[in-house]
């Protein structure tokens, strides 16, 4: 028994040495079950949508459920002022976004502008409305939201119509997500995340490559394949098949 036990644990290395290496020449696939219809931070509107966006972008800050705390993520460090009506945010040094382009606030302030203009749900487009100009911009009566102000290419100001301390927080929504919004035809646009899209078969399958220039370290995966099924049998039947 302990000779058979020993050659299951052998085989088992083998099998899951031979799949670790493989991943570095083959994308990884995966299944998920619904649709997808979009990318596009500020129009997600379930868990399949959020989990290619968040492969593909990210945002000033991340929340840490294991320590409960907020932590920076393109952000290097912030600071709320006295009254609690402003935020300052200063980027890590030369992100770069998965087009190579060197990130910095101005793509930050489009972003935000952009996700304004575009989302549908007006549950998360009021977390813009703490923001000075943001109402004006939702109105048509601004081309821009006058309270995210571009201090230089690595600082931006956040200006509040009110006290609020716990803004940074909200800024964790995928809906404050950064791209580059020059970069023409979208979405996808470039992001900063691990990954970027190489191909896309009408959001049915969606094949991701890493992004080399990834500036949390070089992702280990050299890809993802995500397929997407109508229903848990289609998917079950995949996975008998090798597919999954």
């Amino acid at each position: 028994i302990a000779l058979l036990f020993l050659i299951g644990i052998g085989l088992y290395i083998r099998s899951l040495a031979v799949t670790m290496v493989n991943l570095e020449t083959r994308p990884l696939e995966v299944g998920l079950i619904g649709k997808i219809d979009t990318a596009e931070p500020a129009l997600l509107k379930n868990s399949n949508e959020v989990l290619l966006a968040s492969m593909l972008y990210e945002g000033l800050f991340c929340y840490d459920e294991e320590s409960s705390e907020l932590k920076p993520n393109l952000a290097q460090k912030w600071v709320m002022s006295s009254d609690n009506k402003s935020l300052v945010v200063v980027l890590k040094k030369d992100i770069k976004l998965s087009n190579g382009e060197i990130l910095n606030a101005a793509d930050v302030k489009a972003s935000c502008e952009k996700n304004v203009k575009a989302c549908h749900d007006w549950q998360l487009a009021s977390l813009f409305l703490n923001i000075q100009g943001a109402r004006e911009l939702l109105q048509g009566k601004s081309a821009e939201i006058s309270g995210v102000q571009v201090e230089n290419e690595r600082a931006l100001k956040v200006i509040l119509t009110e006290e609020m301390p716990a803004f940074p927080y909200m800024l964790t929504n995928p809906v404050f997500w950064v791209f580059d919004c020059d970069e023409g035809e979208g979405p996808p646009y470039a992001g900063t995340g691990p990954f970027k899209v190489a191909q896309n078969d009408d959001n049915k399958s969606i094949l991701l490559v890493r992004n080399d220039d990834y500036h949390g370290g070089k992702p280990s995966l050299t890809g993802v394949r995500i397929t997407v099924y109508p229903d848990w049998g289609s998917a079950f039947q995949a996975y008998q098949q090798g597919r999954l």
